[in-house]
């Protein structure tokens, strides 16, 4: 069957708001955030003054920072990469005051915008890891310094997330002196997003082919030794 080609930073856009409109949902739900969301939605409810989309790439820019300080490098693709994350953080702004009048008063409404920001949310990741565009910085940050430290990514992957709900767990209790951001829901996200993404990723790969303009050229060379 011959693939569609696709725009990859245009396809990069729609996963962007794709995961703005879940994150959204799920707020709503308020059964917990995904794993990398938790700390920015507890620090967005702790320190009001400062959206969860400015949050978001705040924490981003401070996570990229990091970053290029381990491992001792700045490239075209992390500057990109940033651009990426606040281009997401308004986005998510704009569809949180979109939804503002939005509420979910029963479990059963609870349920339903927890279940479609749940599915929105492993289309976009999909979408994101197929469109061969630069990666976000909580991605990069990953592959780049496990490369660096010479750990697994999964290995690294399994220490970030940790450290992510630790922190919106500490913040939490020190700002709110109650757990918010992390439940049922968190624990959804972490153990069940990466293989249902990647039986999408399948979906995708087998129908569209994604030419960016940027290419994230790490990440395409890893594909392709697989």
């Amino acid at each position: 069957m011959k693939k569609i080609r696709v725009n990859g930073e245009l396809s990069l856009l729609l996963a962007l708001a794709i995961i703005a409109l879940s994150i959204a949902l799920v707020i709503k739900a308020d059964f917990g955030m995904t794993v990398v969301q938790a700390p920015v939605y507890v620090l967005s409810l702790a320190l009001p003054f400062v959206s969860i989309g400015v949050w978001n790439y705040i924490v981003q820019g401070l996570i990229m920072v990091l970053m290029i300080a381990i491992v001792k490098r700045v490239k075209v693709s992390y500057l990109l990469s940033f651009a990426a994350a606040v281009i997401y953080g308004l986005m998510l702004d704009f569809v949180n005051w979109l939804l503002a009048g939005v509420t979910a008063q029963f479990l059963w409404q609870r349920i339903l915008f927890f279940g479609a920001g749940y599915i929105l949310l492993c289309i976009a990741v999909a979408i994101f890891f197929t469109c061969k565009a630069p990666l976000m910085p909580y991605d990069i940050f990953v592959r780049e310094v496990a490369a660096y430290k010479k750990i697994t990514i999964p290995k690294l992957k399994w220490i970030f997330d940790i450290a992510c709900i630790t922190t919106a767990v500490v913040i939490s209790l020190a700002i709110t002196h109650k757990i918010k951001g992390v439940g049922i829901g968190t624990v959804i996200f972490a153990f069940t997003v990466s293989p249902v993404s990647s039986l999408i990723m399948k979906f995708l790969n087998a129908r569209f082919e994604f030419k960016p303009f940027f290419r994230d050229k790490e990440y395409v060379l890893k594909t392709k030794r697989k």
